[in-house]
């Protein structure tokens, strides 16, 4: 019987880490998964992390936590990223096949937080500007709607 209910506790526990993991990639309510793409990756409202930020972390649900780390693309235009996904695709970092793969390096922000605050306005960010490839994945539409990783 402990085994069992062992792997019930697991099970239960593996639940709720997937709907944590949900809740921080799914788009905002009345945003499509690729116009979240937009303000997350290509929209930087600010050049500051910590101004930036702001705007992405109000859409987290309520208690709209700090997210722990964003990848800004900078000299990339949307036109530019949504041409990737007509190239081949490859193997997502986490899972799936539906990636594709910058043919050259770009310009990159990388906001990573500094731990959680009271309120979403008061995030801090540690800034670091890199020049990298990078992939996402795209949609059966051929639209970007995931930040894959940087390489």
């Amino acid at each position: 019987m402990v085994p069992t209910q062992w792997k019930s506790q697991l099970c239960f526990l593996l639940l709720g880490l997937l709907g944590m993991t949900i809740l921080v990639h799914a788009p905002p309510p009345g945003i499509t998964p690729a116009q979240w793409f937009v303000i997350q990756h290509i929209n930087m409202t600010s050049d500051v992390c910590n101004i930036a930020m702001r705007a992405i972390n109000f859409y987290n649900r309520p208690p709209r936590i700090c997210k722990n780390e964003n990848t800004f693309l900078n000299t990339t235009t949307l036109a530019a990223v949504t041409n990737l996904c007509h190239t081949p695709n490859i193997t997502c970092f986490r899972q799936g096949r539906n990636c594709h793969r910058s043919p050259a390096a770009v310009n990159v922000t990388y906001c990573n937080s500094t731990g959680q605050a009271q309120s979403y306005l008061q995030c801090q960010y540690q800034q670091y500007f890199v020049l990298k490839n990078y992939s996402i994945a795209c949609d059966n539409t051929n639209v970007p709607v995931h930040f894959d990783r940087l390489y």
